[in-house]
């Protein structure tokens, strides 16, 4: 029983590392295409990245010689309003969340761990 519990956890590991990949993919896929139908962003959007530091996940630029020009669009300046990209994403970060429980639901026949939600039963 020990095995096969040792298994188990192992494939839940894994499965739950694919399924935040993918959740990074789309989030990553979103950004961009809606960067590159803001005229603002579009010039940026190929520099967009999605990486974690610290175990947190950070959507942004990083290349040093974009990074204020993009603080500068999302924040607005003395000439341009702001135009937040980043800090719209609630929507694709739902989406994300769903993305993974789509995986995890596939690979484990059940829904509703990962989100919060609970059994009635």
């Amino acid at each position: 029983m020990t095995e096969q519990l040792i298994a188990y956890t192992q494939r839940l590991q894994t499965e739950a590392v694919a399924a935040a990949s993918k959740a990074v993919d789309y989030i990553h896929e979103r950004t961009v295409e809606r960067a590159r139908l803001d005229p603002n962003w579009e010039p940026l959007a190929d520099n967009i990245e999605v990486w974690s530091r610290d175990g947190r996940l950070v959507i942004g630029v990083s290349d040093s010689a974009m990074v204020s020009e993009a603080f500068a669009l999302e924040y607005g300046d003395e000439v341009h309003p702001p135009s937040p990209l980043f800090r719209s994403l609630a929507g694709e970060l739902r989406e994300a969340g769903q993305v993974m429980d789509a995986h995890m639901e596939s690979k484990f026949g059940y829904s509703g761990r990962f989100t919060g939600a609970t059994d009635s039963t």
